[in-house]
Formats: C-alpha cells, sequence, structure tokens
C-alpha cells in the first residue's frame, strides 16, 4: 500500500478556471463571490484561480462570464487559501510593508507644509519658493 504525503498531494496538477486582472478590486469582488458559495480559491497578485470540473465551480464560472469576466481554463497546482496557511503566505509580504521607507513629499502626503517654518525669508526679495 502506498500513501501520498500532504506535500506531494498539494503539488498535483488539477483541472482550473483562472480569473486574471490587474485590478485588486475585480479579484477581490471575484473572492468574495467564489467564498460566498464556499468554493475554494488561490489567490495571487493578479489572478484567482479555482476548480474545474466540479458543479458549483463549474456554475460559478459560466456566471462570471456572463458578467464580463474573462475566465481561462487551465491544468495547474492549486494551493487553497486556509487560515492553516495564512501566516505562512503572508509573511514576506508582512515583513515588506513593515520594511522602512524613505519620505517622498507630495500632494496629501500627511505632513504639515505650512509656510511658517521656523525662519525669516525677509532676506530674499524674491521670496520663499518650494
Amino acid at each position: 500500500m502506498t500513501t501520498t504525503s500532504p506535500l506531494a498531494a498539494a503539488a498535483a496538477r488539477v483541472k482550473l478556471h483562472v480569473v486574471t486582472s490587474s485590478s485588486p478590486a475585480i479579484l477581490l469582488r471575484v473572492v468574495r463571490y467564489l467564498s460566498s458559495r464556499q468554493i475554494a480559491v488561490e489567490v495571487g497578485n493578479n489572478f484567482v484561480k479555482f476548480p474545474r470540473a466540479e458543479q458549483p465551480a463549474d456554475d460559478a464560472a459560466g456566471a462570471l462570464k456572463a458578467m464580463g469576466f474573462r475566465i481561462l481554463t487551465s491544468m495547474d497546482q492549486f494551493a487553497p487559501e486556509a487560515d492553516a496557511n495564512i501566516g505562512e503566505r503572508c509573511a514576506a509580504l508582512l515583513a515588506e510593508e513593515r520594511a522602512p521607507k524613505g519620505h517622498v513629499h507630495g500632494p496629501d502626503c500627511g505632513h504639515d507644509h505650512d509656510h511658517d517654518h521656523g525662519h525669516d525669508h525677509s532676506h530674499n526679495p524674491r521670496g520663499h519658493q518650494h
């Protein structure tokens, strides 16, 4: 009797529906739609994968197509999002978010850019320009 390890099972190629978009809002809405139907999803920066050849998922794909979403079909590895893997999947992204970044001043940067910043410009006849 042979057994398959969970890692090997997770790496199996399966039939998938794939929604691709560069819009996070579109992908979030697709995830919400599929999740409300208890359909497992795998999410990336520009895609949402969900199983194909399962009636609820195929019905959802058909409905999404009718709404105007572009649904591709694929054979690929599928690692659904789960409570157990959220920490692992988000660790690098969270570390990147927390990494110090240089500040760039611009409109609506959140700092007070009032002209009174503690020194006199009366010596400059042209005034002070930022």
